[in-house]
């Protein structure tokens, strides 16, 4: 999640980023290229918190900390992970 949260950035300052890579970006790529990037990083980011969801599926909650473990796994990271998402597209939105 950090990486496509960063990316951005990472592009400006020359940091290295796995997308940036993955898809031969520089500071100056165009920015359909970074969107296509970004679009890419959300749908492998979603499959891994399905993946996450499965595993979660497997295991007994039964304990102190299932609750916990659920609301994290359920809830906490894909909320997380649409607010740094969507923020970041709405901030990169210029108006006409």
């Amino acid at each position: 999640m950090d990486a496509a949260d960063d990316l951005a950035g990472d592009l400006r300052s020359g940091a290295f980023n796995p997308f940036a890579r993955r898809f031969s970006l520089n500071g100056a790529s165009a920015p359909e290229e970074v969107a296509a990037a970004r679009r890419y990083a959300e749908r492998a980011l979603n499959a891994t918190l399905a993946r996450l969801g499965a595993a979660g599926n497997l295991l007994d909650f039964e304990n102190r900390l299932g609750p916990v473990v659920q609301n994290v796994v359920f809830k906490g990271l894909p909320q997380v992970q649409q607010e740094r998402l969507s923020e970041k597209e709405r901030r990169n939105v210029r108006p006409l």
